[in-house]
């Protein structure tokens, strides 16, 4: 017996995961999609370790990546909604560990 309830949560789910990310011009980039939408609606944009936190799930979703392979660098503006965050590769910290 399948559990059709499940197996549409589950669609749904992988269905919000999704997200695009777009440039729009020298610098800006724009991010669309559900669940990075909701996480950025739900943030405490006052408060410090909110931010780190979002951050922290962006990277879980694979965000830093996508927006380094569009292009973006480090001061880059990156749009979510109404929010604007400023690009900030973890690649280059790691990088420093290793010389």
């Amino acid at each position: 017996e399948v559990q059709y309830d499940q197996v549409w949560q589950h669609k749904r789910e992988q269905r919000d995961r999704k997200y695009t990310v777009r440039k729009l011009s020298d610098g800006i980039f724009r991010v669309e999609g559900v669940q990075i939408e909701r996480m950025v609606v739900q943030t405490d944009w006052e408060n410090d370790e909110a931010l780190s936190f979002l951050q922290h799930r962006f990277n879980r979703l694979g965000l830093e990546k996508e927006l380094l392979k569009a292009g973006a660098v480090n001061g880059d503006e990156i749009r979510i909604l109404g929010r604007a965050l400023e690009f900030e590769s973890t690649e280059d910290i790691f990088a420093e560990l290793d010389d």
